[in-house]
């Protein structure tokens, strides 16, 4: 896993693997990991992930820790239905043109 500054194009916390590690391990440690090699008086404001991230500890911390996520999550019947379920008026584009396909 890789953990970028984005404004600085620099990777703060790197933590590669054995081959035979389960790919949801340890998640919530490495974002407290990347979170204290933050420089002083800046914090995470944005986490990025694939769905091995989907770990109701790490969505917990980074809720507490006011950090916007994005976590990609599989699609089975029960994310479809919330997905769903969101009224069309609640959505919209971050950024203009960042919605297109």
């Amino acid at each position: 896993m890789l953990g970028f500054l984005y404004e600085a194009n620099l990777c703060i916390y790197d933590e590669f693997r054995e081959g035979n590690t389960s790919p949801a391990f340890g998640h919530k440690d490495f974002y407290t990991e990347c979170k204290n090699r933050m420089p002083k008086g800046k914090k995470i404001k944005a986490y990025r992930a694939d769905s091995a991230s989907y770990q109701a500890e790490l969505i917990n911390r980074l809720e507490e820790d006011a950090v916007k996520w994005g976590i990609t999550a599989v699609h089975d019947k029960a994310v479809k239905a919330i997905i769903k379920a969101i009224e069309e008026a609640m959505w919209y584009e971050p950024k203009k043109g960042r919605g297109e396909f």
